[in-house]
C-alpha cells in the first residue's frame, strides 16, 4: 500500500493539489490508519496559521446580518 507524505497531506489541506489527486488522497483516508494520522496532523499545523478572530460572536452577527441584508434583494 502507497503511504501519502506530511507534506502530501498539507497540501490536499491547503487545496494546492489537482481534483485527480484529492480523489485518490481522499478514497485512500478509508482504508489507511497510518495516512489518516498524518492528514489529522496536517490540519492542525493548518488550523494554526488560520488568523484568530477577535470576537467570533460578533463576526457571526455580522455575517448574519450582511445575509439578511442579501435576501433582501433576492
Amino acid at each position: 500500500m502507497k503511504h501519502y507524505s506530511y507534506d502530501e497531506w498539507l497540501s490536499y489541506v491547503k487545496d494546492d493539489i489537482n481534483v485527480k489527486t484529492r480523489e485518490e488522497q481522499e478514497s485512500h483516508l478509508y482504508t489507511c490508519d497510518h495516512c489518516l494520522e498524518q492528514y489529522l496532523q496536517a490540519i492542525t499545523e493548518h488550523e494554526l496559521s488560520l488568523p484568530v478572530l477577535s470576537n467570533e460572536t460578533s463576526f457571526t452577527d455580522l455575517v448574519m446580518a450582511e445575509i439578511s441584508k442579501q435576501n433582501e434583494f433576492v
